[in-house]
């Protein structure tokens, strides 16, 4: 792919619309449509006219099969079973070959940017013409042509985001470096060095014209797809999003790009949120970009809070673990009455779902391992803390509304809180302490806690979760039966 592009790029320095028309007519192939892009065609109405014409050739290769058997639909069904579902393009093609050009049609676009970024990228004439007529294939009513310009224009703004931050990287160092030689030249120190550094060349105003390209692009491509009819291009543009995200964060971690992953959360189709979701999680990963995001999750609260309770399993674990991470940037981001809320699905049938829940609430509920814990757990301090904690875990279980699901509560900290659901050794010792003691309990909490233990029992023997709880994604993500769930809290 290097070699090709480079050799490309040589072509376009000796003949550029030579060249065009040949990336032209690459893109256009790579949809899947057999139509030829002539110069004359190319160089007519800026490239409108060659979208209508693949349209057209679309249209020629299918229609005729359609016309002729339009009364017998089952012969098309047998016969030419891609001219009836206009499945089969080669980004979507099956097989290993396929998804492999699948993989290096996406490095192309990178690669062209990042070979060009510093020769004819910003020449006006080559950024232009792609941008032309990638918009153009992306708004025609062909899937394969929308859904494959559609990857490679937001391919495209991923690169361009990339090579802009690394120019704002390296421009904020020259300004560092710049108040160094500032402070140097006051103090009087290393002045023939520092002369030699004002006689540098200035450099141009940083990425502003990739800026430009990356506003055309997003205006022209992103804005009208990311609510295209198919759910793989909404997939395509929330992905990338992401990445432009967390690559560019100078240009594009601001609310006016943020709004569009808020308003896709409420997409109908499941991929398509999950993708939002895993983006969300990426940025509140980092806490610079988390404390960008304030305004953002106020905006989206009420959402995120619901999707606890989305349809499809995989969300619900995913989206509690965005909480986590969001719980863990904000003081007072959440009610107690919305932590209850979230802290009752540690009881969900779903077991990464319950898991994620395990983890909030010992974060949240339980206290943290002190300094002498880290050292060894037999100190008095660290039994202390096992020892409140367990108790703090007993009261939890007595004040919610999910009795006689001891095993589900055991199992939702398995993971996350080993130290504390397996410590036999505390658990006898607060059985054992006798009425009156400082760390006696009643007889209800007494009850809970030896259900607790054989729970833990069980589950260390048997090595596997209690019955009703699966990892399939068939699973419904709220708790056992009988028990509804919490309502969305506002």
């Amino acid at each position: 792919l290097q070699t090709a592009v480079k050799e490309w790029v040589q072509s376009y320095k000796v003949d550029r619309e030579l060249a065009l028309l040949d990336l032209i007519s690459f893109f256009v192939q790579c949809c899947g449509c057999e139509g030829i892009v002539t110069a004359e065609l190319y160089q007519t109405n800026q490239g409108n006219r060659v979208v209508h014409k693949m349209t057209e050739r679309f249209d020629q290769e299918t229609g005729l099969y359609y016309k002729k058997f339009l009364a017998y639909p089952w012969i098309l069904t047998i016969m030419w079973p891609e001219k009836l579902q206009n499945d089969f393009y080669p980004i979507v093609g099956p097989g290993p070959f396929w998804k492999r050009f699948r993989v290096n049609f996406c490095e192309f676009t990178e690669l062209l940017v990042q070979q060009t970024h510093s020769s004819v990228l910003c020449d006006g004439h080559l950024m232009d013409t792609v941008i032309c007529m990638l918009s153009g294939l992306t708004s025609s009513a062909v899937y394969s042509l929308r859904h494959t310009s559609s990857l490679a224009a937001m391919k495209l703004l991923t690169a361009l985001a990339g090579v802009s931050q690394g120019i704002c990287t390296r421009r904020r160092g020259g300004q560092r470096l710049c108040e160094l030689q500032k402070v140097a030249r006051i103090k009087g120190r290393n002045k023939q060095y520092v002369e030699l550094l004002d006689q540098r060349p200035q450099q141009p105003n940083g990425p502003l014209a990739i800026d430009n390209m990356i506003s055309a692009l997003f205006k022209r491509t992103f804005v009208p797809r990311y609510r295209d009819i198919s759910s793989d291009i909404r997939v395509i543009c929330v992905a990338e999003l992401g990445c432009w995200i967390k690559l560019y964060p100078d240009l594009f971690l601001d609310n006016n790009y943020l709004k569009y992953i808020g308003w896709m959360l409420y997409d109908k189709d499941a991929s398509v949120r999950m993708k939002c979701i895993l983006a969300l999680k990426a940025l509140y990963e980092k806490r610079e970009s988390a404390m960008k995001l304030s305004v953002f999750f106020q905006k989206f609260k009420k959402r995120i809070l619901s999707m606890t309770q989305d349809r499809q399993p995989e969300i619900t674990s995913e989206c509690m673990q965005l909480l986590r991470l969001i719980s863990e940037h904000y003081v007072g981001v959440f009610s107690s009455m919305e932590y209850i809320f979230l802290f009752q699905f540690v009881y969900a049938a779903y077991r990464p779902m319950a898991t994620a829940a395990g983890e909030l609430i010992c974060r949240r509920l339980l206290l943290p391992p002190t300094h002498e814990g880290l050292a060894g757990q037999n100190s008095p301090a660290e039994v202390d803390r096992n020892m409140q904690n367990m108790k703090t875990l007993i009261d939890f279980y007595l004040q919610g509304e999910f009795h006689r699901h001891v095993p589900y509560l055991v199992d939702g900290l398995w993971d996350a809180a080993p130290a504390l659901v397996r410590n036999w050794e505390c658990m006898t010792s607060l059985l054992l302490e006798p009425r009156g003691g400082r760390q006696a309990l009643t007889s209800q909490q007494e009850r809970v806690l030896i259900e607790i233990l054989v729970a833990a029992v069980r589950q260390a023997a048997e090595g596997h979760p209690p019955a009703g709880r699966e990892l399939s994604k068939k699973v419904s993500a709220t708790p056992p039966p009988g028990h509804a769930p919490s309502p969305v809290l506002t």
